[in-house]
C-alpha cells in the first residue's frame, strides 16, 4: 500500500515542489524499516514488558504503528503526568 500511495501521490507532489531526493529517500526508508513484528521482538529482547503494537486505521494501516511498552517494575508515570 505504501508504495502505491507514495508513487501515485507523495512522490509526484515532491517532484512538483522540487524535493525529489527527499521523497525518494522517504519511500526507501519506509520500505527498508523493520516490520512491526521485528520492532516488537526487539522491544521484548531489550527487556520491555507489556509490548503492544497499535496500527493506525485508514489507508496507512500496515504502514504506521504506535508501539506501547513499559519497563518491568517501573512506576506508572502516566498518572503523574496528568
Amino acid at each position: 500500500m505504501w508504495t502505491a500511495v507514495c508513487r501515485a501521490l507523495v512522490m509526484p507532489l515532491g517532484r512538483r515542489h522540487g524535493d525529489t531526493e527527499l521523497y525518494d529517500h522517504l519511500w526507501r526508508s519506509v520500505v527498508a524499516f523493520d516490520t512491526a513484528d521485528a520492532v516488537t521482538a526487539r522491544l521484548r529482547r531489550s527487556g520491555f514488558a507489556g509490548v503492544r503494537v497499535l496500527p493506525l486505521p485508514g489507508w496507512q494501516t500496515g504502514i504506521t504503528h504506535t508501539f506501547v511498552a513499559h519497563v518491568p517494575g517501573a512506576a506508572d508515570t502516566a498518572e503523574e503526568c496528568a
